[in-house]
């Protein structure tokens, strides 16, 4: 239930925002619903995922500068932290909290520049929808994909070299963050919404029909980039866990339903100074959805840095509704479909044993109690293991 009130604080703070309160009301709900999140992620104990990973990089990195850059071939801004905190005395828990403030800090910033009047509703979808996969699992991909979700306002401004110093800051922390370069010179292009269901109709038939393309080009494409690359290219092709295709399911249907609402809304989207650039994210966000369903671990990881673009989109199109009535109507919208997308983690489902129960580090601590992370991790792995499986299986017959 821990998840789940916060859901409902956050949502309390967002309605009221609906309702248009002042400037300082409205700073001082974010600034509670963000502590919120950022304690959540940066005090949590063995809960989420990838937890035992950073855990075995950190105690294998030795305070000695001999040893930079040699665990795990690992980015050498995560690295760095880990080097400077095991230095300093400090846990692998010291820089989860590092990098929660951090990751706080920066999306704050990214809900002033891009939807300023709408920050806490920007919050309550970030919270709903990434929170527990960026903030809880992808920990050095939470901080690369911020960074460049900040450096976006770059493209609309035309200032490259600050784009270019930014995701080279991202990379710095996730290799992925590269992708993100070629975005400058095509995000803030004009596509027709008839292009732009064209490509999406093209890439659901793709998918719908099983059609095999996108695996050989991504061995090709990360040979290209070099050996790091390439060799986790193989290993995810060929890994059972996430040698896995995206099937068909109700996000086949509902992120083209997504697109029509965005198109029906794309006058109210664009009223906004950086609607064109994020409506065009969402776009690329389809094409790796359905385009790169063969690999649906290397397709989501990929898909985050343009999806992000949800967060800001929706509330573009509540601050431009016409009337409270309308407002209202599309905000219930919003919240269901907010509260459904995580709901094996907010009504503590077996999917989300990783995550429940929440384990705060202090807590634990303090009072001595037994962590029962190592038992939840294997039984969500055990799981996700098992859906993959049958996915598989599907997909053959």
């Amino acid at each position: 239930m821990y998840y789940l009130i916060i859901f409902f604080i956050l949502l309390a703070f967002a309605s009221l925002e609906c309702l248009n309160i002042n400037r300082t009301s409205q700073t001082i709900l974010l600034i509670i619903g963000a502590s919120i999140t950022c304690l959540t992620a940066g005090l949590r104990y063995e809960t989420g995922g990838d937890w035992d990973i950073y855990s075995t990089i950190f105690n294998e990195i030795h305070t000695s500068p001999i040893s930079f850059g040699r665990v795990a071939d690992l980015e050498i801004g995560y690295l760095t932290i880990n080097i400077i905190v095991k230095c300093l005395g400090g846990s692998l828990q010291t820089v989860y909290f590092i990098i929660s403030i951090v990751n706080t800090i920066l999306l704050l910033v990214c809900l002033e520049v891009y939807i300023p009047r709408r920050k806490l509703l920007g919050l309550l979808i970030y919270y709903s929808i990434f929170f527990f996969a960026l903030d809880m699992i992808y920990t050095r991909q939470s901080t690369s994909l911020l960074i460049c979700l900040y450096a976006i306002q770059y493209i609309k401004r035309r200032k490259l070299a600050k784009y270019i110093v930014l995701i080279a800051v991202a990379y710095l922390f996730h290799r992925m963050a590269l992708l993100m370069l070629p975005v400058y010179f095509i995000a803030d292009k004009h596509i027709s919404n008839k292009i732009a269901m064209i490509v999406t109709a093209i890439g659901m038939v793709i998918m719908g029909t099983n059609t095999d393309w996108f695996i050989p080009l991504y061995l090709k494409v990360s040979s290209m980039l070099g050996d790091v690359y390439y060799e986790k290219a193989l290993y995810y092709i060929s890994n059972e866990q996430f040698a896995v295709a995206r099937t068909i399911s109700i996000g086949f249907f509902l992120n083209a339903f997504l697109l029509v609402i965005f198109i029906w809304r794309r006058k109210d989207i664009e009223k906004n100074e950086y609607g064109n650039t994020f409506f065009n994210l969402y776009i690329a966000s389809l094409v790796i959805y359905y385009y790169f369903y063969e690999l649906i671990e290397v397709s989501m990881r990929i898909r985050f840095y343009f999806f992000i673009a949800i967060v800001f989109l929706f509330p573009m199109i509540v601050e431009n509704a016409k009337s409270i009535i309308n407002r209202i109507m599309l905000m219930i919208l919003l919240y269901a479909y907010s509260l459904a997308y995580n709901r094996h983690i907010m009504f503590e489902q077996p999917a989300g044993a990783a995550y429940n129960p929440y384990q705060n580090y202090l807590i634990y601590k303090i009072t001595g109690k037994k962590s029962t992370g190592t038992e939840r991790l294997n039984k969500s792995i055990s799981i996700t293991k098992e859906e993959r499986a049958e996915n598989n299986k599907e997909q053959d017959e």
